[in-house]
């Protein structure tokens, strides 16, 4: 059994971050989906497309769901979402590119420990480059 993964985003973002993962890797070696909330879904639509979502991911190890910006339309859902049922669920705000693929390369951790690597990661790679930095 492993963590599944849910990605919520606006839009496709979080499709084409998970693209982009798969061009990488190939096939996921986890359960991963990705869900784009659009300013024409209603608050319900989305929620009930996670908590399907999350049914469909978590085997019993939990779910760590990734959005995109704290405090907009996706990452609020996923809160309700997360507040309304009984599977354990982490969420993460801020996603990028290096925290999806950090959970292609932790698959097998527990949610906890996932979580934490997705989080280091994620700030980790984001890095100010000058000229004294990039010689």
């Amino acid at each position: 059994m492993t963590v599944g993964v849910l990605i919520v985003t606006h839009n496709n973002s979080g499709k084409e971050l998970l693209g982009c993962c798969n061009s990488i890797f190939g096939e996921a070696p986890l359960a991963i989906e990705a869900i784009g909330v659009s300013s024409k879904d209603c608050a319900d639509k989305a929620q009930e497309k996670i908590i399907n979502s999350i049914e469909r991911l978590d085997d019993g190890d939990g779910v760590l769901l990734i959005t995109d910006l704290y405090g907009a339309t996706p990452c609020n859902i996923s809160i309700k979402v997360m507040q309304s049922m009984p599977n354990k669920i982490k969420i993460i705000t801020g996603i990028n590119l290096q925290m999806v693929l950090k959970t292609f390369n932790y698959f097998d951790l527990e949610l906890e420990q996932l979580a934490a690597k997705v989080l280091f990661g994620g700030s980790n790679g984001i890095n100010l480059i000058n000229k004294e930095k990039s010689a």
